[in-house]
């Protein structure tokens, strides 16, 4: 009678994990009925959940410190090879352009093999890439390295897909932005690394000239040992491989799948918000160094330094917004989770205007770190509500979405690109036009629905009803159609899908101790016999 399998038979008693689900102790971590993880331990790397969780966030760190790398070098670059301003510029709209077509090829090949591979060949495609960029003597060179490392930021598609199979529903906004945000760390990272590198080089007596490209040959070696690591040790999901998975075909096809995506509004307003958040990270990882030495007359390493601190926010910035996000949703449902993104994005916005204004470098370095920490938080909690917006087709929705922050990322790189701000002294328009776009952003999110639930009462429910079902539907979609149930051969019996069926989902709901919201609990879907209650009530 015991409900685990064999191997499990004797482990710890289940316990309540966040949210309510019951957990079963099959793992070194209590897991929910899809063998999710129901907490994240930060010092764990035990297999598959915490060890998916840091090849999932050192994957994308390692790719963020590769892609950016060139980015704090360019003043360098352009000192050694002759190429100007503007032609630095345009190679940074290159580089986020392919980073963009690259998201949405990844989302549909996750979904086909799971994130492992694709994480793993991104970073073993790139890494020669990166190595030989140590060639680049004029723009042409410069266009071409850029564009393909920019394949590279494709990454964090993986890196999301592989929490989502990773962690239950409770903790997944909070899992999400952890990996994410500890990845982007890189990106913060390297503005510190490169220049630093390229003075280790220096001071071993290469020229300027030979310091910035051997500086290149360190990260490319990092994604290669990292990439086959991925290989050998990792899994996709709890159960192993992909092919082990617990499958969902409701939507077959991904062109169908892409379509179906593509014509539900709310996916366009969250690319349009992580344009805002995430798009002016990227565009700022891009420029904010030659910003610094411009308006405040610094030198290429101290600029370089100084920017860092923007991009190290990430280490705790973007989980907070995932926590913030997860947090409101238990509170108040998907209504929470859209004013949490409705106020970051807010002071996203207002800091970054604030920031174009600052001209004394304490003010501006505060005011970055601000501006930073605020974006982060807006991106992490825009992120976090992609998993519910199309639960069976996370991964293209993270495609697109993430999508829409590189272009947001080429959309800022052409507007500093025109005239009226081509200049380096005027460079700060730019910022400020971006700031105030980013307001006009937040300001349009309080329109913004999902599911029926809207940030305004007058526009729709709190959304409770709809997270209420998702969790039913789980429940009853892993007791229907996980292959590898702990009911074991008795399932065909009693669970074949159109056969098992639940009173009402206030049962469900009830069963596994959760709150279900007053909406849902006269809601009839069906009928039971005592019998498929008591295996229901074992597992």
């Amino acid at each position: 009678g015991c409900p685990l399998r064999p191997e499990q038979a004797g482990a710890m008693q289940p316990v309540l994990c966040p949210g309510g689900l019951r957990c079963k102790w099959g793992y070194e971590m209590p897991t929910d009925i899809d063998e999710k993880a129901c907490e994240i331990r930060a010092c764990s790397f035990q297999r598959p959940h915490m060890r998916g969780f840091w090849f999932a966030t050192t994957g994308l760190f390692l790719s963020y410190l590769g892609w950016f790398h060139l980015a704090p070098l360019l003043t360098s670059i352009r000192q050694t090879t002759g190429i100007t301003r503007d032609e630095a510029n345009i190679s940074n709209l290159l580089s986020v352009s392919a980073t963009g077509l690259a998201r949405l090829i990844a989302g549909p090949i996750c979904d086909r093999l799971g994130p492992r591979r694709p994480m793993a060949a991104l970073l073993l495609l790139s890494a020669p890439t990166l190595g030989c960029a140590a060639v680049i003597n004029n723009a042409a060179g410069l266009y071409t390295v850029r564009t393909l490392i920019g394949v590279l930021g494709a990454s964090f598609v993986p890196c999301q897909f592989w929490t989502r199979q990773m962690f239950s529903t409770p903790i997944l906004g909070e899992a999400s932005a952890l990996a994410a945000g500890w990845g982007n760390f890189g990106a913060g990272v390297t503005q510190v690394t490169a220049p630093s590198l390229e003075a280790m080089f220096k001071g071993l007596g290469c020229s300027e000239d030979v310091a910035w490209r051997a500086s290149l040959q360190v990260p490319a070696t990092l994604l290669i040992l990292c990439g086959v690591a991925i290989l050998l040790w990792s899994d996709d999901c709890p159960k192993g491989r992909w092919t082990k998975r617990t499958r969902n075909d409701s939507i077959k096809g991904y062109i169908q799948g892409m379509k179906y995506v593509l014509r539900t509004p709310p996916v366009w307003v969250l690319s349009a918000n992580y344009a805002c958040s995430f798009g002016i990270e990227l565009y700022l990882n891009n420029t904010l160094t030659s910003y610094l030495q411009t308006m405040f007359d610094m030198e290429v390493f101290t600029a370089g330094l100084t920017a860092s601190l923007f991009g190290l926010t990430s280490f705790f910035a973007r989980g907070f917004g995932g926590v913030l996000a997860d947090k409101a949703a238990e509170r108040s449902g998907l209504r929470g989770q859209i004013w949490v993104i409705i106020i970051t994005t807010m002071a996203c916005g207002i800091m970054v205007v604030l920031f174009s204004l600052a001209r004394t470098l304490w003010l501006a370095i505060l005011l970055m770190v601000l501006m930073s920490t605020s974006m982060q938080a807006a991106a992490g909690a825009t992120f976090g509500l992609v998993p519910f917006v199309h639960p069976e087709l996370t991964g293209l929705v993270a495609g697109v979405v993430s999508a829409g922050g590189l272009l947001g990322a080429v959309f800022w790189s052409v507007v500093s690109l025109s005239s009226a701000f081509s200049a380096d002294t005027n460079e700060w328009k730019a910022y400020m036009t971006v700031g105030v776009a980013t307001v006009g952003q937040a300001l349009f999110m309080l329109l913004f629905r999902l599911h029926g639930a809207s940030a305004l009462p007058c526009l729709g429910t709190n959304g409770t009803e709809w997270l209420d079902q998702m969790v039913v539907n789980q429940i009853r979609s892993t007791i229907c159609t996980n292959v590898d149930s702990p009911l074991g051969t008795d399932r065909e019996e009693y669970y074949m899908p159109g056969v098992y069926q639940m009173d009402s989902n206030m049962a469900v709901l009830e069963e596994y101790a959760i709150r279900p919201s007053p909406q849902i609990q006269n809601t009839p879907i069906g009928r039971h016999d005592s019998h498929q209650d008591e295996s229901i009530k074992s597992y």
